[in-house]
């Protein structure tokens, strides 16, 4: 404000010098055409007739500015300026809570990116584990569904053989009571061929033992 009013002074003052200039101008010429008939010589402005003229019109005219500035224009000024401060100050303010917004979301950002990055290290690590179950349950499962097929195939053999042993025994029973009578004359009965074979078979089972 002590600027606003200095430079007020200095604009009226430069404002009351032209227009003294022009009242003292005006009053020089109609003096000198009425009284001496002629032109003065000089400057007005420090002709001592003069200066209560000046000074009238230097009061008025710094009255005049001084209320227009005063009332008008300096607080006008001030509002514009107060309004731009407070609007930069706004902003400011503004800039200042989107920076800390900004650094917030980039942090939980971050952190939500660190813990998505955690999560999906742990479910492929789990997925990785209950693969690897799955898979040996289900080549356990296998072992063991192949086992018993393959247990139930041996017993399937070992029942077809037994049954086929016996029918080969009873063939070759029947054959060798057949050779036993027709070739050798011998007719004996079928305890005697059994008791041989039993005896044959068992050397054979000894002797791949």
């Amino acid at each position: 404000m002590m600027i606003g009013r200095a430079s007020l002074i200095s604009l009226s003052l430069t404002l009351f010098s032209f227009a003294a200039l022009a009242a003292e101008d005006m009053h020089g010429s109609g003096h000198g055409d009425t009284g001496h008939g002629g032109s003065t010589s000089g400057l007005p402005q420090l002709d001592i007739s003069s200066f209560p003229s000046q000074i009238f019109w230097l009061g008025i005219a710094f009255t005049i500015l001084y209320v227009a500035f005063s009332s008008k224009i300096l607080p006008g000024m001030a509002a514009n300026l107060e309004n731009r401060d407070q609007t930069i100050q706004n902003d400011l303010t503004t800039a200042e809570r989107l920076t800390g917004e900004a650094a917030d979301f980039k942090q939980s950002f971050q952190e939500g990116l660190l813990k998505a990055r955690q999560e999906a290290t742990q479910m492929i690590a789990d997925l990785d584990i209950k693969m690897r179950k799955d898979h040996e349950k289900k080549i356990a499962d296998f072992l063991k569904k192949t086992e018993e097929q393959i247990s139930e195939t041996r017993q399937r053999l070992e029942k077809s053989t037994a049954t086929s042993m016996k029918d080969i025994e009873k063939h070759i029973e029947e054959a060798a009571l057949i050779a036993a009578k027709n070739i050798a004359g011998i007719d004996t009965d079928g305890k005697a061929v059994k008791a041989a074979l039993k005896a044959v078979n068992s050397n054979i089972k000894m002797e791949a033992a």
